[in-house]
């Protein structure tokens, strides 16, 4: 019984790591939005997953390059300016403008 016990002891310690290891860190809400200004590049990109966009990575990094954005444009007109030279499809566009704020 004692060899059983020390068995089943050591697999719980080689699984529980792995267990541990694969849970991913929790998805943002879809109603999250994201300060344009200052979050942080993961935090963009877990925003605009959120939201659905296809590319959140790309965009997210293109948000970055266009700081900063004024706080009294509320829908960010510069960034969808700016945006647009890229091609982006307007369901696109939308998405990744519900992901963030000024």
């Amino acid at each position: 019984m004692r060899r059983i016990l020390i068995a089943l002891a050591a697999v719980a310690a080689v699984l529980a790591p792995a267990a541990c290891a694969s849970q991913a860190a929790p998805a943002a809400p879809a109603n999250c939005s994201a300060d344009a200004n200052a979050a942080s590049g993961s935090d963009l990109v877990a925003c605009m997953t959120a939201h659905g966009v296809a590319e959140p990575t790309r965009w997210a990094a293109e948000v970055e390059e266009y700081r900063p954005y004024d706080d009294a444009d509320p829908t960010m007109a510069k960034l969808a300016t700016n945006l647009a030279k890229y091609h982006i499809t307007p369901a696109e566009l939308q998405n990744v403008l519900a992901s963030l704020h000024p």
